[in-house]
């Protein structure tokens, strides 16, 4: 099919649910007069796109794991993928909630196979040495995705030198 280019706003009228089903490997995409937009695919299943407030396929914090000793290599878990979900991780933020007699970096990674390095590799925490700063990263091309009861982990593989180094980490991203 060719692509159809709209260059100003277009118009719906909100429709109760299609009957039937799309042919395999396409959707049906409409508005239902709750004014929210839904697809529906080959299967019959219809999904709420971008649903706001927390709902499937938006992006936000999914977890939030205080007062992780960063100075220890240990593993520390994140999150568990709620039953029926999948978790896609689009971004870890690790900060410092306290840093004391600071020396030297830690090393960690974010992940769900043994290693706990498949989401984020692991990764010297370069630079992260006061409260005042955050390490950010960003994962892109192929997502490793967390299934159903599946546990997100941290991983410190050498913890910091320091005499204090507490760490709060953040899973951003959606569920499924």
């Amino acid at each position: 099919m060719p692509e159809k280019l709209v260059n100003s706003e277009v118009q719906y009228r909100p429709v109760a649910t299609p009957g039937g089903n799309p042919p395999a490997g396409e959707l049906f995409m409409y508005f239902k007069a709750d004014k929210k937009l839904y697809i529906k695919d080959s299967a019959g299943v219809e999904t709420e796109v971008n649903s706001g407030g927390g709902g499937d396929n938006n992006v936000e914090v999914l977890s939030t794991t205080t007062g992780i000793d960063g100075k220890i290599a240990t593993t520390t878990d994140l999150l568990v993928v709620p039953a029926g979900k999948t978790a896609v991780i689009t971004r870890i933020d690790i900060i410092p909630t306290t840093v004391t007699g600071f020396s030297s970096k830690a090393k960690a990674g974010v992940g769900i196979a043994a290693g706990e390095d498949d989401i984020m590799s692991s990764t010297n925490l370069n630079g992260l040495n006061s409260v005042l700063k955050s390490f950010g990263f960003e994962t892109e091309g192929v997502f490793v995705l967390g299934g159903t009861g599946q546990t997100i982990k941290l991983g410190i593989d050498s913890g910091a030198t320091a005499t204090t180094y507490t760490l709060t980490v953040k899973l951003i991203g959606y569920i499924f």
